[in-house]
């Protein structure tokens, strides 16, 4: 047997890495003695963070201590929203579950062959397929212990009637599983597939917001309770001699936001709503109150719209009213109500189109 030239090797930070994460808010300076203890170091509570975090710097700093500095400058991951694709299929089409399935374990394979990723296919009743990845963000414009994080990702196909609804996380990473789950479908049918998506392209400021406000009004079984959070972007002037004061972006909070007349200044103004929060009640009696939250993804081109349900205020029976603590949706629920979603967006799309038409 040949002996290997180089590797499997491992990282380790340098001195400056270390002594700038240990400089992070997110490190306590309880922490940075627990991190002395672990070396058989103890100092007075007088001493600086920073003359602690020197010292380890300069000290042995092994995997496990890598680890858990790590750890705690992670983040706790923020609920991504969520975009819809349709794929419609016709009854000479090959487009079918085992084509689904195939595809989505051919991305498995492929994901698994990087040594920073992994991916899982699995299949629930009634026609829903589920591909889970855990891969490494990289920014490099973070401190060096926090440019690589360990995000998840997921591609989840929902059989219809007449085709296939396709939720991904809208953002980069999401977008590239979905173009290669379109390539690898059409590889696979042999077939020229469309994935269609929802787009506001064309409308103007004020059919955006109509199309907004149809939608959180008619959630299928909700009741609007208030609108929290209204953001609005302001495309750039297109003759290029934009005023020194020109503003970009703007956010409303507070109370019945979309009837307020800074809201209509705004609209008259130019801008035109990106995102809106809000919060509606179940009409079941005894029902939760759920937070939505609705956007564009590139709002500059009033394209790529995306969802999600933030969490449940669930209904207390002990109390016989609304909890104040925000709680994370089942799986269940989210594709229940993600599908009530999906359908009040078509439909809102639909009526402002068919009344400027």
């Amino acid at each position: 047997m040949t002996r290997k030239r180089f590797g499997p090797s491992l990282y380790f930070y340098h001195d400056k890495a270390i002594y700038d994460g240990l400089c992070q808010h997110g490190i306590t300076k309880p922490e940075l003695h627990r991190f002395l203890k672990r070396k058989g170091v103890f100092a007075s509570q007088e001493t600086e963070r920073e003359d602690i975090a020197f010292y380890l710097s300069a000290s042995l700093f092994d995997y496990h201590d890598r680890q858990k500095l790590t750890e705690s400058l992670s983040t706790k991951p923020k609920r991504e929203n969520i975009t819809s694709s349709a794929i419609k299929s016709t009854a000479d089409s090959k487009l079918d579950d085992e084509a689904i399935r195939q595809s989505l374990q051919k991305m498995s394979g492929n994901i698994n062959a990087s040594p920073d990723c992994q991916a899982k296919v699995h299949s629930t009743k009634g026609g829903i397929f589920i591909l889970d990845v855990t891969y490494k963000d990289h920014d490099l414009t973070k401190p060096e212990v926090r440019q690589i994080e360990t995000k998840k990702a997921q591609i989840e196909v929902v059989k219809e009637a007449d085709g296939y609804t396709v939720r991904s996380q809208a953002n980069e990473y999401g977008e590239n599983l979905l173009a290669v789950l379109k390539q690898s479908l059409i590889e696979e049918t042999k077939e020229d597939l469309e994935i269609k998506e929802l787009s506001l392209i064309g409308l103007n400021s004020l059919q955006i917001s109509k199309f907004f406000n149809l939608l959180i009004n008619n959630v299928d079984g909700y009741q609007l309770n208030d609108v929290s959070s209204v953001r609005l972007h302001h495309p750039d002037e297109e003759d290029g001699e934009a005023e020194a004061s020109h503003i970009r972006k703007a956010m409303l909070n507070g109370k019945q936001v979309l009837v307020s007349k800074e809201l209509k200044s705004l609209h008259d103004r130019g801008f035109h709503i990106s995102s809106v929060q809000w919060i509606s009640d179940d009409k079941l009696p005894n029902g939760d109150r759920a937070a939505f939250e609705a956007s564009l993804k590139r709002p500059e081109t009033k394209d790529g719209f995306a969802f999600q349900i933030r969490g449940l205020y669930r209904y207390s029976e002990r109390t016989g009213d609304i909890t104040q603590k925000l709680q994370p949706a089942s799986n269940t629920e989210k594709r229940d109500i993600h599908k009530k979603l999906e359908l009040s967006a078509e439909l809102a799309l639909e009526t402002v189109c068919k009344n400027e038409g």
